[in-house]
């Protein structure tokens, strides 16, 4: 008598799973053809919200927002047979950065708007990103430096003031975006390049050099 056997290495995840941990958190949850999204809002900044439930909306009021939903992810992560695919982060402290590799080592897309030094290195080193990274950067510290790991596809970096030429010539992401750098590379726009690591790459600018855009060959 023949057996059946399943592949579970070709069985797709059911759903594609964003997390936002921003002041309103919530989780965007994707299927093949819907979207459903779950929101927790602050109760004492909107108290006279009232929680509701609307097709693919769902709202709740909540004291403590953020940590309603970890307990509502930790919940229900077994029913959506997925991995969370997107993070957004407000800012990655080390509490956020340790629940999130509490849960899985990697994460495709993640972008984070602002943060510490340290609290960017801790995230950095303990989540791996393969396909996006974006930093949005929207304030840093004074002398700020951050090594960029070269795990991800892609990376844009909004406010790229802190990156400096020889770290920019070392970057090995396939595509990179840089915006407002404080620097102007040695290359014509629209021209090919020979990177540090031996790569072809082509260059182009916008805004007199501020913005940058490569793409590896």
């Amino acid at each position: 008598m023949k057996r059946s056997v399943i592949s579970f290495s070709r069985v797709k995840p059911r759903f594609s799973l964003t997390l936002r941990l921003i002041e309103e958190p919530d989780i965007i949850i994707r299927g093949n053809e819907n979207k459903w999204s779950y929101v927790w809002i602050q109760q004492e900044v909107y108290p006279n919200f009232k929680s509701f439930s609307r097709p693919f909306l769902f709202g709740k009021m909540s004291e403590t927002p953020k940590e309603d939903r970890k307990e509502w992810y930790e919940k229900n992560k077994g029913v959506l047979g997925s991995s969370i695919d997107k993070v957004c982060i407000d800012r990655p402290t080390t509490l956020i950065t340790n629940w999130l590799r509490s849960h899985q080592e990697s994460v495709k897309d993640v972008l984070i708007s602002k943060g510490l030094h340290e609290e960017l290195k801790y995230f950095l080193n303990k989540v791996e990103v393969t396909e996006l990274l974006k930093l949005e950067m929207i304030h840093y510290e004074k002398n700020f430096r951050l090594d960029i790991p070269e795990g991800s596809k892609r990376l844009f970096i909004r406010n790229a003031q802190f990156i400096k030429y020889q770290q920019f010539l070392k970057l090995k992401h396939q595509e990179i975006v840089l915006n407002r750098l404080l620097f102007r590379p040695k290359v014509a726009s629209g021209f090919n390049i020979k990177r540090i690591d031996g790569k072809m790459a082509t260059v182009a600018q916008q805004d007199g050099w501020k913005d940058i855009f490569m793409v590896i060959h």
